[in-house]
């Protein structure tokens, strides 16, 4: 969609202090995308404009549904203490932040101007926040 389009080109913004968002994500190490499939490429595209932007490639090695694989990839050592960024499908994201040991992942809800985000501490224990964009006009402030 052309929503969809302005969003991925304004995903850089999330790592950029601005009034709205003075403490901005940490830039990102390594970009995950759900493999392309004959229905959508929209995981895949929502990112490219965002690793262009920060010259990253983007590993769009793991299908949909392959959430275990993609943990299991995550967490090895070479990800260890790494910013990692995954755009993955709104109907499996459940399944995938559970996968990443996520205790209580709510269902993802059609909203496209969130960041789930991930934290482990050093017992690899995860917390959980969800965060509002703020990319766009009309995005949620909460």
């Amino acid at each position: 969609s052309a929503r969809g389009k302005e969003r991925a080109q304004a995903l850089h913004l999330l790592f950029e202090k601005s009034e709205n968002r003075p403490d901005p994500f940490p830039k990102p190490d390594f970009i995950f995308a759900a493999k392309d499939s004959k229905r959508s490429h929209r995981a895949r595209m929502t990112v490219v404009p965002l690793a262009a932007n920060l010259g990253l490639t983007i590993n769009s090695d793991f299908a949909n549904e392959k959430e275990s694989k993609l943990a299991e990839e995550l967490f090895k050592p070479k990800y260890a203490g790494q910013t990692i960024l995954i755009s993955w499908h709104h109907s499996t994201a459940q399944s995938l932040a559970h996968e990443l040991k996520v205790a209580h992942a709510p269902k993802w809800k059609e909203e496209y101007d969130r960041v789930w985000e991930i934290t482990y501490d050093e017992d690899r224990k995860a917390t959980f926040r969800i965060h509002p964009q703020q990319l766009l006009p009309q995005d949620s402030q909460k």
